[in-house]
């Protein structure tokens, strides 16, 4: 909900400044940034990584570090962080030399809401 973000337009801009460097990382399979239509200011990350190990290595950046740390400046209530087992293979977006991707090739899924 609206109310739960503090300063929903820089929070806003900061969440959409990881997507491109996230993308970079080795390990990350998918990284969306979504804003729910209905209620502006509801946020959530839909990620797929290849392993709970590059996971990990993607949540150890300093940048990420620094936004668990300072998360708070931001928002009302703390972050709904879930993590999600995808049941459904899917075509890898790095190309067909890769084959089909399965969830038991990569960690579960990252979604970080702030919708309680």
């Amino acid at each position: 909900m609206l109310s739960m973000v503090r300063l929903p337009e820089e929070l806003k801009q900061l969440l959409l400044s990881f997507v491109a460097p996230t993308r970079q990382e080795s390990g990350c399979l998918e990284y969306h940034f979504h804003e729910d239509r209905n209620d502006p200011g509801v946020f959530v990350f839909y990620e797929a990584w290849r392993s709970q190990a590059d996971l990990d290595a993607h949540l150890a950046l300093p940048h990420i570090q620094v936004f668990w740390e300072r998360r708070m400046d931001y928002l009302l209530t703390d972050l709904d962080v879930r993590f999600l087992a995808m049941h459904s293979p899917y075509q890898s977006p790095t190309g067909p030399e890769r084959g089909l991707w399965h969830p038991s090739d990569a960690a579960p899924n990252l979604n970080v809401s702030t919708d309680g």
